[in-house]
This record gives structure tokens, sequence and C-alpha cells, in this order.
């Protein structure tokens, strides 16, 4: 009864150290299966990243040229703008100092025109 139960026993055993190694050998092989897997899936996730990250410099890239070209387009017309204001103040000074100078030519030919007439406004008085 002894050596059956010893062979019982040896017979267990070994397929338990059988199983166990079959288990062992299982559990590695999903191991390996699952980092390929876990690999496999971070490297299309750094293609992602990479790839939007590429996209997201063209974009930006794209708008700081636009706002860099309206910016530079503005200041343009602000230096157009102000030579014209100056070309005007300019202008207005000409126009104000040959104003004065009509007025005084006006004033130079008016002035004998109404002391001819006051002379002759006397003349007929008399």
């Amino acid at each position: 009864m002894t050596a059956i139960r010893n062979e019982h026993e040896r017979h267990c055993n070994e397929i338990q150290i059988k199983y166990k190694n079959k288990m062992l050998e299982l559990r590695m092989r999903e191991v390996k299966r699952r980092k390929a897997a876990i690999e496999k899936i971070e490297k299309k996730k750094d293609n992602n990243i990479k790839e939007t990250t590429m996209k997201h410099d063209k974009k930006y890239i794209d708008i700081k040229d636009y706002y860099q070209e309206i910016t530079t387009c503005n200041l343009d017309i602000i230096r157009f703008l102000k030579d014209e204001l100056e070309e005007y103040r300019k202008k207005e000074g000409q126009s104000i100092k040959e104003h004065a100078k009509k007025q005084k030519e006006n004033k130079g030919i008016t002035g004998p025109l109404y002391q001819a007439k006051k002379d002759k406004a006397m003349y007929r008085a008399r």
C-alpha cells in the first residue's frame, strides 16, 4: 500500500512539476507577448506624438508668418501715413505763410485805395 501511495505521490509530483513548468513557460510567453504589444503601442504613440508635433510646428510657423506679414504691412502703412501727414503739415505751413504774404500785399494795395477814397470823400465834402 505504501508502495502504491509512494508511486502515486511521485506521479503526482511529476505532474505538478510538469504543469508548473508549463505554467511558467506560458506565463513567460504571455509576458513577452504583452511587452511586445506594449512596445508596439508605445511606438505608435511616439509616432503620433511626433507627427502631431510636426503638424503643430508647421501651423505655428504659418500663423507666425501670417501675423508677421500683417504687422509689417501695418508698419508700412503707418510710415506712409506719417510721411503723408508731414507733407500736409509742410504744405499747411507754406499755405499759411503764403496767405500772410497775400494779406500783406492786399493791405499794401488796399491801403492806398482806402486813402484815395477817403481823399475823394473829403474833396467832395468841401
